[in-house]
């Protein structure tokens, strides 16, 4: 094969990767594909090029494919908007009752929710919002 078919190879294997990010698969078999071209380039048997493609295709599908998805689970999203509010703590300025659904904190950012409960929570404590429903933060009280 030439140079250029392989180049061709390579970057439809590259594009293959693109639209199926994660798996990283298709990356290394897109190098792979790459590096068999150079061969091809400095005029190495077709035994030689295929030898370079699926040596180095395999060597890097067991050793770089699992370090980046190691990596990529390392670094997990950080939750944003409503579901950054989760386990941050608030004090509460009006009384917290579960039968008339009154109830009131301030988050630490100093922003103002309205807050329900399971357990009557009386004012200046301390609640940890357990979730979000609807507008208003469901909180439950934290041991001193």
């Amino acid at each position: 094969m030439t140079f250029l078919a392989w180049l061709a190879i390579a970057a439809v294997l590259l594009i293959i990767e693109i639209a199926t990010p994660g798996l990283f698969f298709f990356a290394c078999l897109g190098v792979g594909a790459f590096l068999a071209g150079l061969a091809a380039w400095l005029g190495a048997a077709m035994w030689l090029q295929w030898t370079v493609f699926f040596g180095s295709s395999l060597l890097l599908v067991v050793t770089v494919a699992p370090l980046a998805r190691r990596f990529l689970k390392r670094h997990s999203h950080t939750p944003v908007g409503l579901d950054s509010l989760k386990g941050q703590r608030a004090y509460v300025l009006q009384a917290i009752s579960p039968t008339t659904g009154q109830g009131q904190v301030r988050l630490g950012n100093g922003a103002i929710w309205l807050a329900l409960s399971d357990v009557e929570v009386p004012q200046d404590q301390w609640v940890e919002v357990l979730e979000i429903r609807g507008t208003r933060l469901f909180v439950h009280p934290v041991q001193p």
